[in-house]
C-alpha cells in the first residue's frame, strides 16, 4: 500500500475511530510554508513522501497526552511545515549549550515533543527513512523505511482496534502488548539481513 492510499484509508477510519485524535491534526501545509521549509533545507530536496503527508494535514495542533500516538515512532505530534522550520532554528542552539544528541543537515524533523524527536532522511541513497533521533540517546537509529510504512502500520492497528491515544496511567496487557508489536513488526526497519546496517546509517548520516 503506498503512502496516498494510506492516509487515504486513515481519513476513513480516524473520523469513526478516533475522532479525538482526528481532531488534533491541522488542515493541509500553505504553499508559502512548505517553501519557507524548502528554503531551510536547500541544498537537499523535500522527499515527495512527506510534502504528501503535510498536504495531507500540516502536523498537529495538540500534544496533550499524545506522545505515542504514532506506533513504530513514538515521538511526540507532528510537526508542522513552520514548526520543522523552528526546530531547524533552535537546533544549534540545542547542541552547542545542551550537548544532548547528534543532528544531521539532511533531517527534516518529522515530530518531537522535549527530548523525542523522529526525522525524515532527505540525502540519498537513503532518502525517505524515518529515524528516531532524540536527543540524549546513543546514536539515532532508524525505525522505519518510510512514512508509507509508518502509515500502512498505523491503518493496521486502527483496524484491529488498538487505540492510538491511550489516556494517561492506561496500558495494554501484556497480551495485547506482544499482539501489537507483531502487527507492526513487519512494517519497522531491522538491522538483520542486511535490510539496513546501523553502520551504514551512521556513516551515511555524517554521524560517525
Amino acid at each position: 500500500m503506498a503512502l496516498d492510499e494510506s492516509l487515504e484509508r486513515l481519513s476513513e477510519l480516524l473520523p469513526e475511530r478516533e475522532p479525538e485524535f482526528w481532531a488534533t491534526l491541522n488542515p493541509p501545509v500553505l504553499a508559502s510554508d512548505l517553501d519557507a521549509l524548502r528554503g531551510l533545507l536547500d541544498p537537499y530536496e523535500l522527499h515527495d513522501e512527506l510534502v504528501a503527508l503535510l498536504r495531507w494535514h500540516d502536523g498537529q495542533h495538540d500534544s496533550k497526552y499524545n506522545e505515542g500516538a504514532w506506533p513504530v515512532i513514538e515521538c511526540g505530534p507532528l510537526n508542522s511545515a513552520l514548526g520543522a522550520c523552528e526546530f531547524y532554528k533552535l537546533h544549534n542552539y540545542w547542541a552547542e549549550s545542551i550537548e544532548v544528541g547528534r543532528w544531521s543537515a539532511s533531517w527534516v524533523p518529522l515530530m518531537h515533543v522535549r527530548h523525542s524527536v523522529a526525522a525524515v532522511e532527505m540525502a540519498k541513497p537513503l532518502d525517505g527513512l524515518v529515524i528516531d533521533a532524540s536527543f540524549g540517546e546513543p546514536k539515532p537509529r532508524p525505525v522505519a523505511l518510510s512514512l508509507a510504512a509508518v502509515m500502512q502500520a498505523i491503518c493496521v492497528l486502527v483496524e484491529e482496534g488498538f487505540p492510538l491515544r491511550r489516556a494517561p496511567g492506561e496500558a495494554l496487557t501484556a497480551k495485547r502488548w506482544l499482539e501489537r508489536e507483531n502487527l507492526i513488526r513487519p512494517f519497522q526497519a531491522v538491522y538483520s539481513g542486511g535490510l539496513m546496517r546501523r553502520a551504514q546509517f551512521i556513516e551515511q548520516a555524517r554521524l560517525s
